[in-house]
């Protein structure tokens, strides 16, 4: 019987992992997204009033802006999830060795 509540405890554990990888990449993906297209759409064709540059260059910031909260945030979960989890290695380490580099170069 407890061997069983291990398991459920872990399958719910990895349930988990899964859900907040997914729901991170969608995340992360959706300002990348539209920086890109915006500056794509933007660059085609020929030359566009300021008026555009300038609205173009304005979604780029707020989504930039929106992209570096979401980092920052998963950088600060990680460290909580550490400090909770102790010393031994963890999923939230390596997500740590992944966004502390990035966040120190800032």
């Amino acid at each position: 019987m407890a061997f069983n509540g291990v398991l459920d405890r872990l399958a719910s554990a990895l349930q988990g992992q899964r859900q907040f990888m997914a729901d991170a990449s969608h995340e992360l993906r959706t300002p990348v997204s539209v920086i890109r297209t915006t500056a794509q759409v933007t660059l085609a064709g020929a030359a566009r009033p300021e008026t555009e540059y300038r609205e173009s260059l304005d979604i780029i910031t707020e989504q930039s802006a929106r992209l570096a909260r979401v980092v920052d945030a998963m950088f600060l979960l990680s460290r909580e999830i550490l400090k909770s989890a102790g010393p031994r290695p963890s999923f939230a380490s390596r997500v740590t060795s992944l966004v502390v580099p990035y966040h120190v170069r800032r």
